[in-house]
């Protein structure tokens, strides 16, 4: 977001001198004396201004969207992986793209399920970067994958690539490397948003509602193919 903080100075600092011109004319003082008190208040108002707007504005998607690429991104996404060399091996998973607005940055999150609705991975990411280059985002963080009942904290890294349809982001794919040490697994994913009828219909608060639905696209998808 630092190119919306970046207008935002812009901005103030042409109204400063106006504030300046026009407390002077209202208070009709032309001393050294008043210029001085008029030049601090006025840095004043444009420090609460940007305070005010920088801590605010972030709140709004419309306005995130018109300054930060990432924005585009946001919502909640189903994503079929399917790790490479092995067939036997897919997966699915249930993902979500959002803006913290505490931290000031975005995070992706989500959880990856076997074929029986359990999960097996869980992540949640807030290195994520903006790249033109793919139309996407590059990420890495850690991962907690869940085998034999036992937690496993494991690196991981990659991207996604989006794919714009009438100007609408509703589909990507990419990869990720997850790197235990003893192992290095390399997956495919591809992924597709979750259409707003379904969004309202569920609100996927609970892990077993979000497994459930990316079980039934799962399935769905595999009779298509």
């Amino acid at each position: 977001m630092d190119k919306l903080k970046n207008w935002i100075v812009i901005l103030l600092t042409a109204i400063l001198p106006f504030l300046i011109y026009i407390s002077n004319r209202l208070i009709n003082d032309n001393t050294i004396f008043s210029y001085i008190i008029l030049l601090f208040a006025s840095i004043f108002v444009t420090w609460f201004c940007y305070f005010i707007l920088s801590e605010f504005l972030y709140r709004f998607h419309f306005i995130r969207k018109l300054f930060d690429p990432l924005a585009r991104f946001e919502g909640r996404w189903i994503c079929t992986i399917e790790v490479e060399n092995s067939e036997d091996l897919r997966v699915c998973g249930f993902y979500n793209f959002k803006f913290n607005t505490y931290e000031k940055c975005y995070m992706h999150s989500g959880e990856n399920y076997d074929d029986n609705g359990n999960a097996i991975t869980s992540f949640i990411m807030s290195n994520v970067y903006y790249s033109k280059q793919i139309h996407g985002f590059h990420f890495y963080g850690a991962v907690i994958r869940i085998a034999n009942n036992k937690l496993e904290i494991i690196n991981c890294w990659g991207e996604v690539r989006f794919t714009e349809t009438k100007r609408k982001l509703n589909s990507a794919h990419g990869y990720f490397v997850n790197n235990s040490g003893a192992t290095i697994i390399r997956a495919k994913t591809s992924i597709e948003r979750i259409p707003k009828k379904d969004l309202k219909e569920n609100d996927f608060e609970h892990q077993y509602q979000r497994a459930e639905y990316a079980l039934q696209y799962w399935k769905e998808r595999n009779n298509k193919i």
